[in-house]
């Protein structure tokens, strides 16, 4: 990866990558950060300051 991107993940607790194989249709990567940011809880909740990050929609 780039240095500049593994700085930035750093916060997030880096990088997963995993290999899923859920049958012939359903093969591939996953990569996610270890550590979910706030706002991607957050989509349709309406302002990032509302608290649903802390899963409590």
């Amino acid at each position: 990866m780039h240095p500049d991107l593994v700085e930035q993940l750093k916060p997030l607790g880096g990088v997963v990558i995993d290999f899923v194989d859920n049958g012939p249709q359903q093969r591939g990567f996953t990569i996610n950060t270890k550590i979910k940011p706030g706002a991607a809880d957050c989509s349709g909740c309406g302002d990032g300051d509302t608290g649903c990050g802390d899963g409590g929609h």
